[in-house]
């Protein structure tokens, strides 16, 4: 027999389809029903027949009796009359048309399945799709970076022109991992992104400026600042970062070559010319300093030839300060701007005068009067110990107060005769010097 749902050839006594597995005992019914059906109906037909060509028995003589047959040998089988012969079986339609109507109704059966099958499949395919959407929009939700705003004070350098500064981020996001990142951004921290949670910032090297200025990393503003991700996105922290230029001659190769290192990994196409401007710019620094010239911010000057290499030189932007070597407790002269114009003179003991105009601003010296200072210490019998100076200190403090005019024992003499005052004009040589050599930039 063949299956109704794949038409594939079946044993007869099969039950189930070895190919698709689709029942087959209703096709085993129909198959035998059909075969009984035919030989039941051909007999009844012969035996109706028979019956019909019997003629009905009429009077008639009664016959002769037949002689008798001798009977069979022992040991012989009776002779027996040859059977009628056997009528062919008419096919049953009306079986056979109910047997393709059970089998049409297996295949339709198996179809219907199938397609529910089918459509029940692709309901839970577009479900688990469904359901996982949701679960990724909810983890990218909950795992959203947000950009902050930070504050990096960074005066000269645009990172248009420079490296860009690094910016190294540690700390913990909101679901307690631990974070190490380092960005590369400019004064307002463009482009760093976080996840809600705790963290610190710190500068790891020194950006580079398009002239070559290295800036100080090491000084407490450019490292440790905390900063809180919030869970509305918001950037919290208490302050900014911020990094100060490094005096150009105070500038070593291992904070060079540091900041090279770093504007490298962060992609900048202009590194090794940026780092040769660093260079450059410390050595005419050296070169200067061994000429006693020097840049501030806003202004350059020289220093009398009498002090080069007796006397340290320290610039903070328009701040200089200028002390003794070995000494840098005792002030011997300070530059600074002012806003406007110089209304004070100072005293006695600190004189003060403008020694460059900067059109709003002005440049101020205030040169201390050891001449003075020293003299009345010790007239006063001070007990403070910043009044206390060796021979070597106190000569050395006056000669380069004065230009070498004059000595720390013409200073006792110029006390003795002058008490209370000593010598006067001891700074102007220094302060027309200065009136000389420093010029706005």
């Amino acid at each position: 027999m063949f299956c109704p749902q794949c038409g594939s050839k079946q044993p007869d006594d099969a039950q189930f389809c070895a190919q698709c597995g689709a029942p087959l005992s209703a096709v085993n019914d129909a198959g035998e029903a059909a075969e009984a059906a035919p030989t039941g109906g051909a007999k009844s037909a012969g035996a109706a027949a028979e019956t019909a060509a019997a003629p009905t028995p009429a009077e008639s003589p009664e016959p002769e009796a037949a002689p008798a047959s001798p009977a069979a040998p022992a040991g012989e089988p009776a002779a027996t009359s040859p059977a009628p012969a056997e009528k062919p079986k008419r096919k049953n339609h009306r079986t056979a048309i109910i047997a393709g109507a059970v089998a049409a109704a297996l295949v339709c059966g198996g179809g219907i399945g199938g397609f529910m099958w089918w459509q029940g499949e692709q309901e839970r395919i577009a479900e688990e799709a469904r359901v996982e959407a949701e679960q990724k929009a909810a983890y990218e939700a909950a795992h959203q970076t947000y950009p902050i705003t930070l504050e990096i004070q960074c005066d000269g350098l645009d990172t248009s022109t420079g490296t860009k500064i690094p910016l190294h981020v540690t700390g913990t996001d909101f679901e307690g991992n631990e974070v190490d990142e380092l960005f590369f951004t400019d004064q307002n921290a463009t482009g760093v992104e976080l996840m809600r949670g705790d963290y610190t910032f710190d500068i790891p090297a020194s950006p580079i400026a398009a002239d070559g200025t290295i800036y100080d990393v090491s000084a407490s503003g450019a490292a440790g600042l905390g900063g809180r991700v919030d869970d509305d996105g918001s950037f919290l922290t208490q302050n900014a970062l911020w990094l100060d230029p490094i005096d150009a001659a105070d500038v070593t190769d291992d904070e060079i070559e540091a900041a090279y290192d770093m504007a490298v990994q962060g992609g900048c196409k202009n590194a090794d010319e940026l780092r040769d401007a660093a260079y450059a710019r410390r050595d005419e620094a050296l070169a200067k300093d061994a000429l006693g010239a020097y840049e501030a911010a806003s202004y350059s000057f020289t220093i009398p030839e009498q002090w080069i290499g007796r006397v340290e030189v320290t610039i903070d932007g328009d701040d200089v300060t200028i002390t003794p070597s070995g000494q840098p407790d005792h002030l011997i002269c300070e530059l600074e701007v002012i806003q406007g114009e110089l209304h004070s003179a100072g005293d006695i003991s600190v004189a003060t005068q403008a020694v460059c105009d900067l059109g709003d601003r002005t440049v101020v010296a205030q040169v201390r009067n050891y001449c003075y200072i020293i003299p009345q210490a010790l007239d006063s019998n001070s007990t403070n110990p910043d009044d206390f100076y060796t021979q070597n200190e106190a000569e050395e403090l006056v000669s380069l107060e004065t230009l070498s005019a004059y000595t720390y024992d013409d200073a006792l003499a110029g006390w003795e005769n002058n008490p209370g005052v000593g010598i006067t004009g001891a700074s102007d040589a220094l302060f027309d010097y200065l009136k000389q050599s420093v010029t706005a930039k």
